[in-house]
């Protein structure tokens, strides 16, 4: 089972994947977030899913503290 990671900041979100056991994960990619735009890299995400049969997710959304 293969699960998905991704890590979700204000201009780009890191995807990781697991291995087909769901034991580790290696980062396969980071998309790039344009709100102007509106390009929030969903059909990409969707097309990891599929690529790599993903059964679970996992979210991080990252905040900046000062």
């Amino acid at each position: 089972m293969r699960v998905m990671g991704l890590d979700v900041g204000s201009k780009t979100v890191g995807v990781a994947i697991s291995d087909p056991l769901g034991w580790t994960a290696q980062g396969v990619e980071t998309i790039a977030i344009n709100e102007a735009a509106s390009e929030f890299g969903f059909n990409r995400v969707v097309e990891l899913v599929k690529e790599y049969e993903v059964e679970k997710d996992c979210y991080r959304y990252a905040e900046k503290h000062e």
